[in-house]
């Protein structure tokens, strides 16, 4: 829930400036909450008090203990949720509106459109899955790169990095070996058949998935790409 307006503008211990607003909310131990976009846009947020856990559109999961400062805007997120025993308590600073300092000959531009669309994740890679006949085939990026591996079943291992989850093995027996990237789209069926008027070939059809549905394409290159569409 959100804390009411006379809660103290303080930020990590430290008094807020006033050009500043500050939006308190709390997340009751066991408790989430629903990711959304739009809520955290142009806001530094700090987690005053308890455990953190963020849940990806993927599965994937991290926790931020007190102290910890995020910039929630704009990522592939399900949920916010209270992982400890007391309450996560997240203070978000942001600039009051029509206080932004523009110098002498500077340009601005202003974009009309809702937070939420000017952040959207459209167009950008959220996802990978690397496709391989081997299970272990993950050590590789292991020893390299420093990747975390996590078993996931028998034929998959989610891959982390300092940032958390952003990739899948996928040990499915096929011939040929293959990274393939997901691209988040507004419509899928939409740009699944744009790209096939633009050369694509298809490699699977628009398929339900955890999260949203997804197609698999063969672009005019000859690489594979994914189109996903997040559900809702």
């Amino acid at each position: 829930m959100d804390e009411p307006s006379g809660t103290p503008s303080t930020f990590l211990g430290g008094q807020v400036p006033l050009a500043f607003r500050v939006r308190v909310v709390t997340v009751a131990p066991g408790e989430e909450r629903a990711y959304d976009d739009a809520e955290w846009c142009d806001s530094i947020v700090a987690v005053e008090r308890g455990e953190l856990e963020l849940e990806c559109t993927s599965g994937g999961r991290r926790r931020f203990e007190s102290g910890s400062v995020l910039w929630l805007c704009g990522l592939s997120l399900r949920a916010l949720r209270s992982a400890g025993r007391e309450s996560v308590l997240l203070v978000a600073v942001s600039r009051e509106r029509g206080d932004e300092f523009v110098p002498s000959g500077v340009s601005v531009r202003l974009d009309k459109r809702s937070p939420k669309e000017a952040h959207a994740m459209t167009g950008t890679f959220v996802w990978f899955d690397l496709h391989s006949r081997k299970p272990d085939a993950g050590d590789f990026y292991a020893q390299l790169l420093g990747w975390n591996l996590e078993p996931k079943g028998d034929s998959h291992v989610m891959m982390s990095g300092a940032n958390g989850p952003f990739a899948m093995l996928v040990a499915d027996g096929q011939d040929e070996a293959a990274w393939v990237p997901y691209v988040q789209v507004d419509d899928l069926h939409g740009a699944h058949t744009k790209a096939l008027e633009l050369g694509a070939t298809v490699l699977r059809e628009p398929t339900p998935g955890p999260e949203g549905d997804y197609s698999w394409i063969r672009d005019t290159g000859g690489a594979p790409l994914a189109l996903w569409q997040r559900r809702g």
